[in-house]
Parts: C-alpha cells; structure tokens; sequence
C-alpha cells in the first residue's frame, strides 16, 4: 500500500512537471505541451504596425520598437503603404538626385516637398558633401499663409524647418490657410547668431486641403549676390533689391532647361495688369540680365528693356498687384496673370509659363 502510494504521489509531480515546465530547445516552439519544429518565423503572423516580442510570444505595438517616432538627426518620420513606421534618412552623403520621400498629410493638411537652389546660377544650394563647408547648416524654410505676411510681415510662419545636407526639405502635415495659398521662405537659421547672410526670399502656390506639393523649387539669394546686382543696376548708395522688395519673374516656354521644366525666355517685359485688364510695363521699376548663359543671373543690365537668355526681371515694388509679361511667348500663346508681392525687405520668386489660355 506503501508503495501503490508513493508511485502515485511521483506521478503527480511529474504529470505537473509536464504541464508547467516544458523547455524547447533553437529552432522549435511550444505546442500543447510538446516541442514541435518551427517552420517559419514566429513573427510571420503579425499584421502591419506591430512587431514579435519573443519574450511574451505576442505581436505587439511596433510603437516603441521604432523610438515611439522620435527620429534621430538628418532623418525624418514616414508610414509606408503597410502602415508601419519608420525613420528614413534625409541626406549626409548619399545620392542628393533623388528626391525625398514625400506623405500624405493628414486630412486637411499639406506636405510640402522640394529643394533649394541659388538665385545665382540655378545650382542646388548644397551637395552633401560636408567638405564644402555645409551650407545647409546656415539656413532654415519658413512656411507662411502669403496673403497674410503680405498684410503684416510680422506674421509669424506657420511651421520653420531646416532643409537636408543635400537641400532638400520634406515638410509635412502643414495648417492649410483659408486663402487657398501657401508660401516658402528661405533665410538665415534662428539659432540665436543674428546672422544676415541670406536676404529672405520666398515662392508661392495654390493648395487645396490634403494636397502633395513634390517638386518645389525655393531659392536662395546671398546678400552678396543682391549688393552685385544692385550696384550693376545703378540703386543709390546703401540701396539694394533685397532691401526694398523685388519680385524676381522667371519666363518660361519650349523645352525643358536644367532644374526648370521649360526653358527661360528671352524678350519679355514685365507687366502689371492695370484696372482694365490692360497689360501695362513700368519701365521705372524693372531691371533684366545680360548673361548668356540660361542659368546664370549674375550680369544685371542698366540699359536692357526685356528679358535676356536667362528669361529673368527684377521689378521693385509694394504690395499685392497682378503681374503678367509682354513678348516672348511662343505664338498664339500669352504669359499667365498672377498675383504677387514682393516683402520689405526681401524677394518673391516666381516661375511663369504662357498658354493660349491666358490671352485677352
């Protein structure tokens, strides 16, 4: 009887043994209670946004696997088409050809995506190349409802952000302005150095809510650039474009020219539209270029009437006018009306095109 019992009692301990402490050993997994062969990964199963924990054997939130979103330096946070999130690099040396990835924003939103080039010669504003002295570091893009800093350049901009080692800028999720307009600004970086290397010079465009604006093209203009142009251009002492406000139009038709996707157009002049409807220049207030080269502004002329090669005008000015251009187009073409304002101090930039469409 003794016995019966014992042998009973070790049969217990080694049935609950059995069900409580089974170890399995690489490359198999736990199957009531018995060691079976793993035939693929255990986090196969997962669905999007999560990931395998093989500590609790469950797929969970991928939420903190990837910082919780906080991305680290030169890199920039997306949601791929499976829902899950990752930090993707935004420059330091690899191809600055390539374009950012650019989101969806969220309903209502914009993304605003593009690169920055020199106002000068049409280059992008840095290569990634650290050797060159990373001029990227020097800059910042501010974002602005334009009818508004139009109003009141004191309006301060709706979201700053600084561009890639190669100058591209990937700004998502912006506030889209009642206006239907968004702005970009380029200018020193606000890191408390008070530097003015830069004057402040900004492109516009249309937006409607949820929109993708890929490809933008903003500039840059070096204050010694607008001290060449300005003395070329005969200003008074201590003048320059940049201090009193310039509109800088670039005519544009035919084929594509460098980062443009049509060339620049020689033999226009700029125009305002007068209350009429009349297309009307002020030859007072706009100068043009005598570089030969298409992607080049670097010779202002004092004399020259119309656009050069370049397809460029500098046209001093205050507040909000419509603009258009005379000459120049491809037959049966006309150049686009558009508004635009030029800030004091700083530069508006605009590329212009001509279409049969846009004629009295």
């Amino acid at each position: 009887m003794r016995l019966a019992l014992a042998l009973l009692a070790g049969g217990a301990v080694a049935g609950s043994a059995g069900c409580n402490d089974v170890s399995c050993g690489p490359n198999t997994i736990q199957q009531d209670n018995v060691c079976v062969g793993q035939t693929m990964s255990p986090g196969a199963d997962c669905g999007p946004g999560t990931v395998y924990n093989a500590v609790s054997g469950r797929c969970e939130s991928a939420l903190f696997a990837d910082g919780g979103g906080i991305c680290g330096p030169n890199t920039t946070l997306l949601v791929n088409d499976a829902g899950i999130r990752i930090c993707v690099g935004t420059g330091g040396g690899g191809d600055c050809s390539q374009p950012l990835p650019c989101p969806t924003p969220s309903a209502g939103n914009l993304t605003l995506c593009g690169r920055l080039y020199n106002i000068e010669d049409s280059t992008p504003f840095d290569d990634g190349n650290p050797g060159d002295g990373e001029p990227w570091k020097t800059i910042e893009l501010r974002v602005y409802d334009p009818i508004a800093f139009v109003n009141d350049p004191s309006t301060p901009p709706l979201v700053t952000k600084t561009p890639d080692s190669c100058a591209r800028f990937v700004i998502p999720d912006v506030p889209r302005p009642g206006d239907g307009f968004i702005a970009v600004a380029s200018d020193d970086i606000s890191d408390g150095s008070n530097t003015d290397v830069y004057v402040q010079t900004g492109i516009a465009a249309p937006a409607t809510a949820g929109q993708v604006l890929d490809g933008m093209r903003a500039w840059v203009f070096k204050r010694s650039v607008d001290q060449s142009w300005s003395t070329a251009a005969g200003l008074a002492s201590g003048q320059t474009f940049g201090k009193m406000g310039v509109y800088i139009p670039i005519f544009l038709s035919g084929s594509p020219a460098g980062v443009f996707p049509a060339g620049p157009t020689s033999g226009v002049t700029i125009a305002q539209i007068n209350n009429v409807g009349i297309r009307t220049p002020i030859p007072a207030n706009d100068w043009y270029f005598d570089d030969s080269d298409p992607l080049q502004r670097k010779t202002v002329s004092a004399l020259r009437a119309s656009t050069g090669a370049n397809g460029t005008g500098l046209f001093v000015m205050t507040g909000l006018i419509q603009f258009s251009g005379l000459g120049g187009a491809p037959n049966g073409t006309c150049w686009a009306k558009d508004l635009a304002a030029a800030p004091v101090p700083g530069a508006y930039v605009q590329e212009r095109t001509a279409s049969a469409d846009f004629c009295p």
